[in-house]
């Protein structure tokens, strides 16, 4: 059971850095996208963080089936602290680069909806 969980997490936090390479793309070439290109960002992030609520969902299902078989050793303690702080530095990411790109489309509506 702790394998799966931990499964799933690794899987979590890949979709976290899919996001973060998703906005730091969106970011880096900002000036040179169109309406169409944001809007397909927009969208494709939006899927990105469907699957991650999925994903924290199944996390959670799992981590709440037959607790009778959960061992909770040092190694699987250890380990998912370690996927936690993770996603922890991820999320901060996410939220400094929302920050940026907001920072971007303030300071550019009149070219990015023409």
């Amino acid at each position: 059971m702790e394998k799966e969980i931990l499964n799933l997490i690794v899987g979590r936090n890949r979709i976290l850095e899919e996001i973060i390479r998703l906005t730091h793309l969106a970011i880096s070439e900002f000036h040179n996208l169109d309406q169409d290109d944001l809007d397909h960002f927009f969208l494709t992030r939006k899927y990105f963080i469907e699957a991650l609520v999925h994903c924290e969902n199944r996390i959670i299902a799992s981590s709440m089936m037959d607790w009778s078989k959960f061992s909770f050793d040092d190694e699987y303690r250890s380990e998912y602290i370690c996927l936690s702080n993770e996603k922890d530095d991820k999320i901060v990411t996410i939220i400094s680069q929302d920050r940026a790109l907001e920072v971007l489309m303030e300071k550019a509506p009149i070219e990015k909806t023409a």
